[in-house]
């Protein structure tokens, strides 16, 4: 989906170093049922959790998601996790089984929670 791309271009060695098939929105204030959403794409997000480790990589699930007051459950699989300190870990997500109907609620409530995280700088 174009809407999804950013206008940053790559160089030669950010693109060999970048394996992302698309571009990242930067997200303020939104959650989902596994913790803090960091910044979301067009085929995943990555969220930041305090506290035990609840799953791991591989792992299947259905995840809600809440940008300003709305809900979206979203199967994801587990890609990355990282640990970031004491507790407090990194998931890199990557969206499963989404139908055309559910890409576009998410582009639109991702553009909200953009624009709400620019808003705030």
């Amino acid at each position: 989906m174009k809407i999804w791309r950013t206008s940053l271009k790559d160089t030669p060695e950010t693109a060999i170093n970048n394996r992302r098939r698309h571009g990242r929105l930067k997200t303020e204030g939104t959650e989902s049922s596994l913790g803090s959403v960091v910044d979301m794409s067009a085929s995943g997000m990555r969220v930041h959790r305090k506290g035990a480790l609840p799953v791991h990589e591989g792992e299947k699930f259905r995840i809600d998601v809440q940008i300003d007051k709305e809900v979206m459950a979203i199967d994801v699989i587990v890609r990355r996790v990282r640990k970031l300190g004491r507790r407090k870990f990194e998931f890199g997500l990557e969206f499963i089984n989404m139908s055309d109907q559910d890409q576009i609620k998410l582009a639109r409530l991702a553009r909200i929670a953009a624009t709400s995280a620019r808003a705030m700088w």
